[in-house]
């Protein structure tokens, strides 16, 4: 992924994987990390999320392991591209 755009379709696809969960749920899931005013505006996109709540909505949908290893690399990577005197530092944050 090279946008939050593509990041953020993306995350809808892992809603609609982990079964489509109202926010309501997800909120639950996330022991109370997520508040659904917050799922609601990650879903909806325009700037990447907060770590902290990206890997708990994560979470909530049943990703986890290293397939949570591999969304963690990929929301470094974006946010490394975000400044480009980081990126170049950063393992695989070269702008494709």
């Amino acid at each position: 992924m090279s946008s939050v755009e593509e990041l953020v379709l993306a995350l809808k696809a892992v809603h609609v994987w982990g079964g489509s969960p109202s926010l309501r749920e997800l909120e639950r899931r996330s022991q109370a990390v997520l508040r659904r005013s917050t799922i609601s505006d990650m879903l909806r996109g325009g700037a990447l999320p907060d770590y902290e709540r990206y890997v708990a909505f994560l979470r909530a949908c049943g990703i986890d392991g290293s397939s949570l290893d591999t969304w963690v690399f990929v929301w470094r990577r974006l946010k490394a591209l975000e400044d480009s005197k980081v990126a170049p530092w950063v393992p695989g944050a070269t702008a494709s």
